[in-house]
């Protein structure tokens, strides 16, 4: 989904360098694939199972999908520096993008603070501090990597990030109910998780009906962004999907 959010942005802004957006979408699922094989360990949220299929270090043993990960988090800054038709100052501004949305500063720190809040209480603040670092964070730097490889415009920029902060906010509320309600052959990994571990979590700050709501409603506002950038279909199309996956 989140290359797929890439190549989408580049094209809004007119998708000048196909070749540079398909590296790009190449290189945040890079990034994203590592996180979610050092998020599956036994030390962070031990699950068992990832897309259907047995988790990276059930397959291949902890060391193994340690190792896995760390490839993967080198190979996507390795991808994304072999842009060649952007202006190479693009290039930099997506390098930089990437680097910082992967730090302590976005998904690191959000791991981080989902695990210090384990048992700890709802708390509506610290579940948002979480869950924009922890996902949305990713999507919105997906979005803004294609578009800046684009030549977009500052404002364009921050607005479409903007969208992409809110669809990652109700992406991760979705999965926070699908944890509840879903089934694991649909969802594909383990669920009724996140009460076992004490997690902090959107429904458990504000209950079911009201996290549809927001998720709702942030997926709307979101569509509003990109329909006033000039999108013709294509990103809200996407968005709604994030919605769609719970009624």
């Amino acid at each position: 989904m989140r290359g797929v959010f890439c190549l989408e942005a580049h094209r809004l802004f007119g998708n000048p360098h196909p070749g540079d957006a398909l590296l790009a979408a190449c290189a945040v699922e890079f990034l994203h694939a590592y996180s979610l094989v050092h998020d599956d360990l036994p030390a962070l949220d031990d699950d068992q199972t990832r897309r259907g299929r047995p988790s990276c270090h059930i397959a291949f043993g902890e060391a193994g999908a340690i190792l896995a990960g760390d490839a993967l988090q080198a190979y996507a800054f390795e991808i994304l520096a072999r842009c060649s038709d952007a202006p190479p100052g693009n290039v930099l501004v997506a390098l930089r993008l990437l680097a910082r949305t992967a730090g302590s500063r976005q998904l690191v720190g959000g791991q981080v603070a989902d695990l210090e809040a384990e048992h700890s209480g709802a708390d509506r603040v610290k579940v948002l501090f979480i869950h924009e670092r922890k996902t949305g964070a990713l999507i919105a730097a997906s979005l803004g990597i294609g578009a800046t490889l684009a030549g977009c415009s500052r404002e364009a920029l921050d607005e479409l990030m903007r969208s992409g902060g809110e669809i990652g906010l109700a992406f991760q509320i979705v999965d926070d109910l699908l944890d509840l309600t879903g089934s694991e052959e649909a969802v594909g990994k383990g669920l009724r998780k996140d009460v076992k571990k004490g997690k902090m979590t959107w429904p458990s700050c504000c209950g079911k009906a009201a996290s549809r709501e927001t998720a709702r409603e942030l997926v709307s506002t979101a569509i509003g962004r990109v329909k006033a950038l000039g999108d013709a279909g294509y990103l809200e199309y996407l968005y709604r999907l994030v919605i769609d996956r719970v009624s």
